[in-house]
């Protein structure tokens, strides 16, 4: 998915990755944390897309030489599940709901997109961490995602 460029507080390790201070990385020593809890992190204001990968199995991958987390990962001793959001996003249920949008695997979120705000909702990820199994289109519908189909289908004819 890519999220729109935009100012926005990263935290840099090494030379070239940045990461948002949420987005999780392992070390060795230290398990799955928040980046700033690494060695040399240094936080920097950037103009920037904000990239994140859905890999299969929801593994996590090798940036710039640093084990970060992609959607769906389950960060063991990082994501609390007492937090429905860090339940959700740490899940392979976050991919399922992914997979709603029109434009899936190509998914480039707008500025203030209203389906990037209901998978960050509190509230949605309640509903869905409660019943799973529940149809998603419908639940992400009610949770306020409105013509997502009609804007991606009208965006994919001007293209």
């Amino acid at each position: 998915t890519v999220q729109p460029a935009a100012q926005h507080v990263l935290v840099r390790l090494g030379t070239n990755l940045w990461l948002s201070p949420m987005h999780r990385v392992r070390t060795e020593a230290l398990g799955w944390v928040e980046p700033l809890a690494c060695v040399g992190a240094v936080r920097e204001l950037r103009v920037c897309e904000l990239h994140n990968f859905v890999v299969e199995g929801q593994q996590p991958i090798f940036v710039e030489n640093v084990e970060v987390s992609t959607i769906g990962t389950q960060c063991n001793g990082s994501h609390d599940a007492q937090w429905p959001t860090q339940a959700l996003w740490g899940s392979e249920l976050i991919v399922k709901l992914l997979r709603q949008h029109p434009a899936w695997p190509n998914i480039r979120f707008g500025d203030e997109d209203r389906f990037l705000a209901v998978l960050k909702s509190e509230a949605f990820a309640n509903a869905y961490l409660a019943s799973p199994d529940a149809n998603a289109r419908l639940l992400l519908l009610s949770h306020g995602w409105r013509d997502m189909e009609q804007g991606a289908r009208a965006a994919v004819s001007v293209s």
